[in-house]
């Protein structure tokens, strides 16, 4: 979305360009699955429900982690050409503050961490094989793949960062509150999330500036997502 001097954005408009953005992520998540060394060992039928269970969780992680310089930088700019209405700011109900609080809390968690991108890629494929999730036709497998990230980020931030001996469990840890907040987001009425993006971009802004020398994957925040292969 191109942005004229003194041009005012809408609700609408932004609503709009989350989806695309929301669009673009699931479309880079869907092409990592398929590049997963493990791609052939997995029917497609769990694949499928891995993901169905997962991406709001991926887009959430990718959204914190490798695109935070985007996310809290560019889109963070367009937000503030979005003044919300009075109707708007007094309907913003309990659990959309309770959202943009983990929100920010974890924003803040994971620019202090400083993710690598190693790190992120484990993060990611640990929370993607979710042995739990009901209706998989071989749980034991996928459960089997998941330690087998776990123990790669264990040896990757233990020998990469010997002098934090808590990374490791810490990085850890944030994967269940990410769940957490990808389930309570649903129950944010789509009316609310042009605010709660807003609120959330507004109050991270002072990071972000530092994240905007961090080298990541471009993501389009100005028009509608490209359909070529880029890195998840």
């Amino acid at each position: 979305m191109l942005i004229e001097e003194g041009y005012r954005v809408t609700q609408v408009e932004l609503f709009a360009l989350l989806c695309r953005l929301a669009d673009e992520l699931l479309f880079r998540q869907i092409s990592w699955i398929k590049q997963l060394p493990f791609f052939c060992e997995l029917p497609i039928e769990d694949y499928t429900r891995l993901l169905s269970a997962t991406w709001q969780e991926l887009i959430l992680l990718a959204s914190l982690t490798i695109y935070s310089p985007q996310i809290f930088g560019d889109l963070a700019h367009i937000t503030t050409k979005y003044t919300p209405t009075d109707e708007e700011l007094q309907g913003f109900g309990e659990d959309s503050m309770e959202v943009m609080e983990r929100l920010i809390y974890f924003f803040r968690k994971f620019h202090q961490l400083k993710i690598s991108n190693e790190e992120y890629a484990c993060m990611k494929a640990i929370n993607f094989l979710n042995q739990d999730i009901a209706g998989l036709t071989n749980a034991g497998q996928v459960e089997q793949l998941n330690k087998r990230y776990w123990y790669v980020c264990q040896d990757l931030t233990e020998s990469k960062y010997p002098h934090q001996p808590k990374r490791f469990p810490e990085i850890m840890m944030c994967l269940p509150e990410i769940r957490c907040i990808a389930g309570k987001m649903v129950n944010v009425p789509l009316d609310q999330l042009p605010l709660l993006f807003k609120a959330v971009l507004h109050s991270c802004k002072s990071n972000a500036s530092n994240l905007s020398t961090v080298s990541s994957p471009g993501l389009t925040t100005r028009a509608a997502p490209g359909n070529g292969a880029t890195p998840p």
